[in-house]
């Protein structure tokens, strides 16, 4: 399997997101949930795409001093193939020496 690509996530992604919350958590966001959150100031949500399906995403917030992780989650059946650690790569690739300097989660 190749490491999925990292990209911006769009309201395409909705279905599939839902799904993967459905398999990850007891208490799952809704789609209005995560319309709300993302509409809010300074919060992104990434999706992991393999094949343009996304098997994982993760929704942030940046912060003055640092990045809030505030959900992640892969799908069950891509999980252990390093699907998490390539979001969280390019999670880190978002951080900037003196300014955004760590990763915080919730």
């Amino acid at each position: 399997m190749a490491y999925p690509d990292v990209v911006p996530l769009t309201r395409d992604d909705y279905p599939a997101i839902m799904e993967i919350e459905r398999l990850s958590f007891i208490n799952t966001w809704t789609k209005e949930h995560l319309d709300a959150t993302l509409k809010l100031k300074d919060y992104i949500g990434m999706v992991a795409e393999i094949e343009r399906v996304a098997v994982g995403y993760m929704v942030y917030q940046l912060r003055r001093k640092y990045i809030e992780l505030v959900r992640i989650a892969v799908h069950p059946e891509f999980r252990r193939m390093g699907v998490g650690w390539t979001m969280m790569t390019k999670l880190k690739s978002r951080l900037t020496p003196g300014k955004r300097s760590r990763i915080k989660a919730l």
